[in-house]
């Protein structure tokens, strides 16, 4: 029986969704989460006396896996690790977690496994000005950018760009003001702000970018060889005129997209670049119909598109990790 491993954590349901297609395709699946690791988990690398690389990986209801004999393995949405409970000092349960998390690192690099996506090259593929030079050379049109702590800088693009402009987190998507977790949104700078907190940019990197009207948004999950496009009517509300996330999705209006195969082959030719087999792209059409490339997240969230537009996302995903060409 052919065997896939997902590293995950207990709340995903986008994990559960490509377990169940993989079940129904005969395949078992061994599903580790995270935060349970140190707790649930035994994993065994080595090298044998013919310094061939084996490994074995279990979990405490004697559900196992041979690693060389995984046919594919999905990074999903792993958390941070936490210390083994029979640990009490603090210094050893830090010790336990470091340790922990490096060994995950072992399990990442394991010789001729197949990731969707490989660990490594998300963490390359998730730094969005490379993006933004990625999907230029690739012939996709992008916005204006520029990632600076210089507030003159910052003052002469926005000058340059009309005022027309947004203002994005690099990396952070949530932080906490008053110990209350806020998320960080994608912001189109007021005039009051342009002119009262640019200063405030010398604290910490800002990315700015030109703002691009929108006619519609699309949500591109790349599975493989295959696209699939979904328009977000973002225009529909006030609220995510400037970012579709600050609503629940449900209240805004989704529809599966056909995309000229023109685009699709750039953005198949963008994930692969990245030796990525999967990507979440997020792009824009414009009034005048054309398409702007934003970002991609190599492990983004999909579920909520195939529980509103019935696009079987979860299917392809478990068809990719079993299949030979990923």
């Amino acid at each position: 029986m052919k065997s896939v491993l997902i590293i995950t954590q207990k709340s995903d349901p986008h994990a559960d969704a490509v377990i169940r297609e993989l079940e129904r395709l005969k395949c078992k699946v061994l599903r580790v989460n995270t935060e349970t690791f140190l707790n649930s988990y035994q994993l065994d690398l080595g090298f044998d006396k013919n310094f061939d690389a084996y490994g074995f990986l279990s979990d405490n209801f004697d559900r196992s896996v041979d690693l060389n004999k995984l046919i594919g393995a999905y990074y999903r949405k792993p958390i941070d690790v936490v210390a083994h409970s029979d640990i009490s000092i603090e210094g050893a349960k830090d010790f336990s977690i470091r340790e922990g998390e490096e060994m995950l690192k072992f399990l990442y690099t394991f010789p001729n496994l197949k990731w969707v996506n490989d660990p490594f090259s998300i963490r390359k593929s998730q730094v969005k000005f490379g993006q933004l030079q990625t999907a230029y050379n690739l012939g996709l049109k992008i916005p204006r950018t520029i990632i600076t702590n210089k507030p003159n800088e910052a003052r002469n693009f926005i000058k340059e760009l009309n005022e027309n402009v947004l203002c994005k987190s690099l990396q952070t998507t949530f932080v906490k003001v008053n110990n209350i977790p806020v998320h960080s949104f994608a912001h189109r700078l007021s005039k009051h702000e342009l002119k009262e907190q640019i200063d405030k940019v010398r604290f910490a990197p800002t990315l700015f970018q030109e703002y691009i009207e929108k006619k519609i948004e699309l949500r591109i999950n790349v599975i493989g060889n295959k696209v699939f496009a979904t328009e977000i009517d973002s225009q529909s509300l006030e609220i995510t005129k400037f970012d579709w996330r600050k609503t629940n999705p449900w209240d805004i209006p989704h529809r599966p997209y056909e995309l000229p195969p023109k685009l699709e082959k750039q953005l198949i030719a963008f994930v692969k670049h990245y030796s990525l087999s999967f990507g979440a792209i997020d792009m824009i059409k414009t009034p005048n119909d054309d398409y702007v490339f934003l970002e991609n997240n190599p492990n983004g969230q999909w579920y909520w598109i195939e529980m509103i537009t019935k696009q079987p996302l979860a299917q392809n995903i478990a068809e990719l990790l079993i299949s030979n060409n990923q």
